[in-house]
């Protein structure tokens, strides 16, 4: 765990290690998560690594019906949102939570961001639904920070 300490060294929080690249295919979030990883280790810390969706079983299905595809999913929006919480949810109760029991840092490759892009703020503002559905999921709210790839989405 990470801790954060005021100037009398008393904790004020502890903190999973968790570190998100989100960005659109093709933007090098696998290259990063790669080299950060190397760098940690290098330093003698646990790393896993995560892709979404991809990291599971369900994240391999979900991945191949909305994104290795040459054409669209044919499903409502909001069946694809849901699909890829899903696949965050299952990701981080399986993968995630064991990681954090170990002290492992965790480096993902997309997280909630993408989703709330992609399906939140398309055709249909579907910010608000992610966004809460994320929450009641997750207990845990939004990460404090992800790093954002310099290309548009």
């Amino acid at each position: 765990m990470f801790c954060l300490y005021n100037s009398m060294n008393k904790v004020l929080s502890v903190m999973n290690k968790i570190v998100i690249f989100e960005g659109p295919e093709g933007a090098g979030k696998s290259s990063q998560v790669k080299a950060l990883a190397e760098v940690l280790e290098a330093r003698g810390e646990r790393v896993t690594i995560v892709k979404n969706p991809g990291t599971t079983e369900l994240g391999k299905a979900v991945r191949s019906l909305l994104v290795q595809r040459d054409t669209p999913f044919p499903a409502a929006v909001e069946s694809q949102a849901l699909l890829m919480l899903a696949s965050i949810y299952d990701t981080y109760k399986s993968v995630v939570v064991p990681a954090f029991k170990r002290g492992d840092w965790v480096l993902c490759d997309r997280w909630i961001d993408t989703t709330v892009i992609f399906q939140g703020m398309g055709k249909t503002n579907l910010v608000e639904l992610i966004s809460n559905t994320y929450r009641t999921m997750m207990f845990i709210g939004y990460s404090d920070s992800a790093l954002l790839s310099k290309e548009a989405f």
